[in-house]
């Protein structure tokens, strides 16, 4: 077996690990109360799917949101529990779309352990840079579309 094969398992194994924690008991203590945040995200004027959609806070220690792209560009944040939206408050947005080599005949597990690469414009990766900002309100209603431009 592989290194590459070993170490992408270990790896998996890590995440399932920390996303299956995060979840048990659903602990809500000092979680700070989320607002449903939906949007679209347009390249071009069509639909961008597949991209990753990041809500990054302006203010330090603030929680992020994150949200995938369906085909019709379509997305709902996720905080804690998987849709929940965002914490209110004012964010800096970035988009990613993930792409792996094909590797044909190859284990779809394996074939993903290449090298990713991003197809957005590098300006997008970063929400410093990336020009798109949003405001999240308490209560729902929350929607954020974005249209991006090479």
């Amino acid at each position: 077996m592989s290194s590459r094969i070993v170490s992408l398992g270990l790896v998996s194994l890590v995440v399932v690990s920390i996303v299956m924690a995060g979840g048990c008991g659903k602990r809500r203590g000092n979680r700070p109360q989320t607002f449903p945040v939906q949007g679209v995200v347009t390249m071009g004027g069509a639909p961008l799917a597949g991209a990753t959609v990041m809500f990054n806070p302006v203010a330090s220690g603030g929680s992020g949101a994150i949200a995938l792209t369906d085909d019709e560009g379509r997305y709902k944040l996720t905080t804690f529990d998987s849709g929940d939206g965002a914490v209110a408050g004012e964010y800096r947005v970035a988009f990613v779309k993930t792409i792996y080599p094909k590797q044909e005949g190859v284990d779809p597990m394996v074939a993903m352990s290449g090298d990713p690469k991003n197809v957005l414009p590098l300006k997008f990766a970063d929400s410093a840079t990336s020009g798109f900002t949003a405001t999240v309100v308490e209560g729902p209603g929350n929607t954020c579309d974005f249209s991006l431009e090479k």
